[in-house]
């Protein structure tokens, strides 16, 4: 795991959204802000976890393995006392604008 030390104190970066069709959705950080901060290394060994703060620049590192698939496991708290919010569906259809219409509304505005 790589993190960007103090990223998490401007609010949500510029990303940039694709979907490779041999791969999963990837969502980046632009470079030029990325750049901006100091990236360290933190080791991750099998069952460590880490919480943080959603703005906090992060990213993984290359799967080393040859012929394994590296998981993860992903968990969000959403404020359910907001008064539009709703939980996703099982099968993930969002119910009010989806995750990339809510990702480009929200780089269009920056």
């Amino acid at each position: 795991m790589s993190i960007c030390l103090e990223s998490h104190k401007e609010g949500l970066a510029k990303q940039t959204w694709s979907e490779p069709n041999d791969r999963v959705t990837q969502i980046e950080v632009v470079d030029e802000i990325v750049n901006k901060y100091k990236q360290i290394k933190l080791p991750m060994k099998l069952g460590d976890f880490l919480f943080f703060d959603p703005y906090f620049i992060h990213r993984s590192g290359h799967n080393l393995t040859e012929d394994e698939i590296r998981f993860s496991l992903v968990t969000m708290w959403n404020d359910c006392s907001h008064k539009d919010w709703k939980t996703p569906k099982p099968n993930f259809v969002q119910r009010t604008i989806s995750c990339k219409e809510n990702f480009d509304k929200l780089m269009t505005d920056m």
